[in-house]
């Protein structure tokens, strides 16, 4: 396997696994997470947290030249 990394982004990581089969990624993440399960259907149940998504009040606005005149 070639070497790969991702220090350049400023990321530091002892193992990187990546393209891996279906069947290992759910067995990563239910050895990750023990709440994590594989539903009826066959499709992965991961828990993210307590802490999930943006907050209400965190807004951005994005300049765009055919619309800045509505906002």
């Amino acid at each position: 396997m070639s070497s790969f990394t991702l220090e350049p982004h400023g990321i530091t990581v002892e193992n990187i696994a990546r393209n891996l089969p279906t069947a290992i990624l759910y067995e990563e993440a239910i050895r990750a997470d023990p709440r994590s399960s594989i539903s009826d259907s066959g499709a992965l149940i991961a828990y993210s947290g307590d802490k999930t998504g943006r907050s209400p009040l965190d807004k951005r606005v994005v300049k765009n030249a055919e619309s800045e005149s509505d906002v």
